[in-house]
């Protein structure tokens, strides 16, 4: 039976000056009538801006095991990923990059310009398709986005000293929101918590979502190229979550389908998640 959640930046931030979107997904409550254990399962923006003082606390607090680094090598190496006390550092690489050069090469000349405002900016990444509310689904089938998050499931199962595990992309949203949703969906959450937890990402950026917005409003009528546009910087959309999730019922029959069929989860490792991560 599909457990009432609350979902909240109160109830899941962790705090951790520099470092943004951090949160956990702790608490929740599963169909099983389980809870997702607290302090276990990060999920952040990038950790470059944080502090080394900053990071040695929150390798303290949560014990973390595992730092998974979902950016790209552009990404990478614009913001090199920081020690963290005690913790094993893993790259991801969760996105094709050579498809993304491939489809942004047409508007390579407008992103690259430094002379190019925002909205032309945003403009050209939604018309090249490089943001799309289709992406995440795109990711999902990509041979490159599961050998991605096969990775993933492969740390978290074999985390097994009771360690926190730590992920991010740059902004926390994107690559981050799917293996969140991923993970929820392995650990039996409902599907409402899961958009709602993705949808939160609005409400750590929303100071910054609403000055971007201000500056659009004016010019972009357009609310679903608008929604696109703040999508292009920090912000999520719920038909980008929706259409993935709608991708593994239609293609698999769930998202659990997804996980064993594409990532190769067993019903011995599913089992083995909810042991490791939620708890009565």
């Amino acid at each position: 039976m599909a457990q009432t959640n609350t979902v909240t930046v109160e109830s899941q931030r962790i705090e951790i000056t520099g470092v943004q979107n951090a949160r956990e997904l702790g608490g929740y409550r599963t169909r099983d009538g389980t809870a997702v254990k607290r302090g276990l399962l990060l999920r952040t923006a990038q950790l470059g801006n944080a502090a080394p003082e900053e990071l040695e606390r929150l390798a303290e607090t949560y014990r973390v095991a595992h730092v998974i680094d979902m950016r790209s090598s552009m990404e990478v190496a614009a913001s090199l990923e920081p020690e963290l006390p005690s913790a094993e550092r893993h790259w991801l690489q969760i996105m094709d990059e050579q498809q993304m050069v491939r489809r942004a090469a047409p508007v390579r000349d407008v992103l690259t310009d430094p002379k190019t405002d925002q909205l032309t900016r945003l403009k050209a990444c939604i018309e090249a398709g490089v943001v799309s509310d289709r992406m995440y689904a795109e990711c999902l089938d990509s041979e490159q986005g599961q050998s991605g998050y096969r990775e993933f499931f492969r740390i978290l199962l074999n985390n097994r000293e009771g360690g926190a595990v730590l992920w991010h992309c740059t902004s926390g949203k994107d690559r981050t929101g799917i293996g969140a949703m991923l993970l929820l969906s392995a650990l039996n959450v409902d599907e409402k918590t899961i958009i709602r937890d993705y949808m939160l990402t609005n409400d750590f950026f929303a100071g910054e979502l609403a000055d971007v917005r201000s500056r659009l409003e004016p010019v972009v009528k357009d609310e679903k190229l608008l929604e696109d546009m703040l999508v292009g910087t920090r912000g999520v959309s719920e038909r980008y979550i929706t259409n993935a999730l709608t991708y593994m019922k239609e293609h698999y029959g769930s998202a659990v389908a997804y996980l064993q069929t594409k990532l190769g989860l067993t019903d011995d490792d599913l089992t083995t998640l909810r042991q490791l991560y939620t708890e009565a």
